[in-house]
């Protein structure tokens, strides 16, 4: 194995979107989104995207060794459980216990290879930059730290209050907006809530709630570089 190393549990999820791998060690202090949190997401996602290879093992890593720890992990979808300090011994049985070949001798059908929703469609930049080269620099902060941030906000009230009508409009809103600037998979779990909440009923809204919060900080941090000066 050749080990891609990230920083926190959105790296992960990001690094998931765009290559597929055998084994996965998720930390469960990684800043920003935690190792429950993240292997929670990739479970609802990878369900939603109905890829045909199987999914990857998730391996727990924490210093907390108690009994209750490991049913957390378990609970949360993944398959193991390993304790800090990692040492090498144990690290290589749980390698040859989890492993499988390498992902060059699997068969995988060359059209599900890039099956997956980008968190943000680059064309959709492109035909906005078309319009006007500053049209980016204007509507990106707004997104980002104002429309995006309010919306939120008002879905989250409006479901704990149990207002259908008023999740509805704000999910609607989100939609929009995220679609016109090539956030996909945002656009996307706005459409499965606004589906249901439309229809009067929140039941079960908790967690794809919960997923367009974690989605918008993908989205974030990917347009948020593109507001570098290095963008074209």
């Amino acid at each position: 194995y050749t080990p891609d190393i990230v920083n926190d549990g959105l790296e992960v999820i990001v690094a998931v979107r765009n290559k597929v791998y055998d084994l996965i060690f998720l930390d469960l202090y990684m800043p920003k989104l935690d190792g429950l949190a993240t292997a929670n997401y990739l479970l609802r996602d990878w369900e939603q995207r109905k890829e045909t290879f199987r999914r990857p093992t998730m391996i727990a890593m924490t210093a907390n060794a108690m009994a209750e720890d490991r049913a957390k992990c378990l609970r949360a979808g993944m398959n193991d459980y390993i304790s800090k300090p990692i040492f090498m011994d144990v690290l290589e049985r749980k390698i040859q216990k989890w492993g499988q070949l390498s992902i060059a001798n699997v068969d995988i059908p060359a059209q599900n290879q890039q099956t997956s929703t980008p968190t943000i469609d680059l064309t959709a930049i492109d035909r906005l930059t078309k319009v006007s080269s500053t049209l980016i620099q204007r509507l990106i902060p707004l997104f980002i730290n104002d429309e995006a941030p309010m919306l939120l906000d008002r879905i989250d009230r409006s479901f704990q209050s149990g207002d259908a009508e008023a999740v509805t409009t704000a999910v609607h809103s989100l939609k929009g907006t995220s679609s016109s600037l090539g956030a996909c998979k945002l656009a996307q779990l706005c459409q499965q809530v606004e589906s249901k909440s439309n229809q009067g009923d929140l039941e079960g809204l908790d967690r794809p709630i919960e997923q367009i919060k974690i989605e918008y900080q993908l989205v974030y941090q990917q347009l948020s570089e593109l507001l570098l000066p290095s963008f074209n």
